[in-house]
Parts: structure tokens; C-alpha cells; sequence
């Protein structure tokens, strides 16, 4: 090797070290920027899935622990029994009320209400009231997990005021209509 071939890499050895110089500067500013409370507050989106959760309390200490302020969290899709009628003069369902009575009374109100559409026979009524029946169930299974993962969150929260819930849609969010209904609900 020649002194020029040395020169040249010590050349460059030494433009490296004025490149890293900027980038350790601009990574000082944005974590100042980042761990200012007056300028940054972050909000951890997640949903109320076990995994996604367990990611979301793992992130949320990490981010804790290099002194960035967090806002709080928002928690997509989650699934709630506080639910409104669809169908007009359909029975209004009790989804407000935790009794198997209100259940029973429901289901009851709804065969009644089903038995008016005479192109419907006794066994497709008892089928689709079975299947109701089973559908609230799984759904009150779920409304109960979700909210149990809420608490989750709520219980390891440390001066953090929001826990925002947004439901479980019963359509896919994916144009500006669906994210107005994110909106009003935030």
C-alpha cells in the first residue's frame, strides 16, 4: 500500500466521524423533543386482543422508562353488549341489562315478533332465535374479555388520563365516513 492509499482512507475515516457528528446532534434533538412534556404526548393504539395488549404493556413500559410523556391509550375494536336495533318495530334488545330474564323475556318478544312473518315455519323461527341466543352469548364472552383487557390497561396507567375505547364497528373502517365515526367517537 502507498502513503495515497493510506491518505485516502484516513480521509474518509474522518468524513465518517463528521457524518456521525449530525446524526448524534439531529438523535439529541428529536429525543429532547421526544421527552419534552409542553411539545410530545404519545398515544399507544392497540386493541383488546391478549397479544396486542401484552405488546402495547411491554411498549408502554419501555417508553416509560426513557422518560417519554405518554397521553394515553386508545383500544380499537372493542366489543360492547350496549347495542341499538336495527330494524324497524323490531323488539328492542336488552343488551343494557345482565339477566338471563331479560334474555328469556327478549327471546320470547322476538319469536312473537318473528311468527308475524308468516313465510316463516315454526322450526326456521326456533332455529333463528337459537341462533340469536347463541350469538349474544359469544358476544357478551367477548364484551366481558375486552372490557377485562381495558382493565388492564387502567391498572397500569400512572398519570395517564385517557383509555379510549373505540367499539367494534359492524362494518370494516376503510373511507372517510368510517373515520368520521372514529372521530366522533374520540
Amino acid at each position: 500500500m502507498g502513503a495515497s492509499f493510506l491518505k485516502n482512507v484516513i480521509d474518509f475515516m474522518f468524513s465518517f466521524q463528521e457524518m456521525f457528528q449530525g446524526i448524534k446532534t439531529r438523535t439529541e434533538k428529536v429525543k429532547e423533543l421526544l421527552t419534552t412534556d409542553q411539545t410530545t404526548t404519545i398515544l399507544l393504539i392497540t386493541s383488546p386482543g391478549y397479544l396486542a395488549l401484552q405488546e402495547t404493556v411491554s411498549l408502554y413500559r419501555k417508553l416509560k422508562g426513557y422518560h417519554i410523556p405518554l397521553g394515553g391509550f386508545i383500544v380499537n375494536k372493542v366489543h360492547s353488549l350496549c347495542l341499538d336495533s336495527q330494524l324497524e318495530n323490531e323488539p328492542t334488545p336488552p343488551f343494557n341489562a345482565k339477566s338471563d330474564e331479560a334474555l328469556r323475556r327478549y327471546t320470547e318478544e322476538l319469536r312473537c315478533w318473528l311468527k308475524t312473518h308468516e313465510d316463516l315455519s315454526e322450526e326456521e323461527v326456533q332455529a333463528f332465535v337459537q341462533y340469536l341466543e347463541d350469538n349474544f352469548k359469544r358476544l357478551e364472552l367477548q364484551a366481558k374479555a375486552d372490557e377485562k383487557a381495558l382493565q388492564v390497561l387502567k391498572d397500569i396507567k400512572q398519570g395517564i388520563e385517557i383509555i379510549q375505547p373505540i367499539p367494534y364497528f359492524a362494518t370494516d373502517i376503510f373511507d372517510l365516513d368510517g373515520l368520521k365515526k372514529i372521530n366522533d367517537v374520540l
